[in-house]
């Protein structure tokens, strides 16, 4: 019902969108925001989730700045994240990402903004309060 994907060009996006037909996609490639290198796709599907927010991150100092590299990686990484509703109404906020596989330090700091930021917005979430968590969360509403 949720898939993450890693790696994939903007024709295979598009792909996989028109092989999907049940199911809702988000993502930006990692090069410029828009259709540019891989994506970290999120898929998923639309008679069991409302997609109620999402966007993307850069892993990197400047996380606002598309196409960004961070500390010691070879390539821009990114993570997508989206907030969604089920049919029980129980939200749920999926990230997916892919870390650099060169550099050490832009590992370490990427699995630390994302716990930082997971839990500062699960800890909303579980609070019942949405609209915080996605202020938190949000960098960049693009996906």
């Amino acid at each position: 019902d949720l898939l993450g994907t890693q790696e994939v060009l903007a024709n295979q996006f598009d792909d996989l969108q028109a092989l999907l037909p049940g199911y809702r996609a988000v993502g930006v490639g990692r090069e410029d925001g828009a259709r540019a290198g891989e994506f970290n796709a999120v898929f998923f599907r639309s008679d069991r989730f409302e997609l109620l927010d999402s966007g993307v991150f850069w892993l990197s100092e400047e996380p606002e700045t598309p196409g960004s590299k961070g500390w010691d990686g070879a390539c821009e990484r990114l993570a997508t994240w989206t907030v969604l509703r089920d049919k029980s109404g129980r939200e749920l906020l999926f990230i997916n990402t892919h870390l650099d596989h060169v550099g050490e330090q832009a590992r370490r700091e990427a699995e630390e903004e994302l716990r930082q930021k997971r839990s500062m917005a699960e800890y909303q979430l579980a609070q019942g309060n949405l609209a915080r968590a996605l202020n938190r969360l949000r960098v960049s509403g693009r996906g």
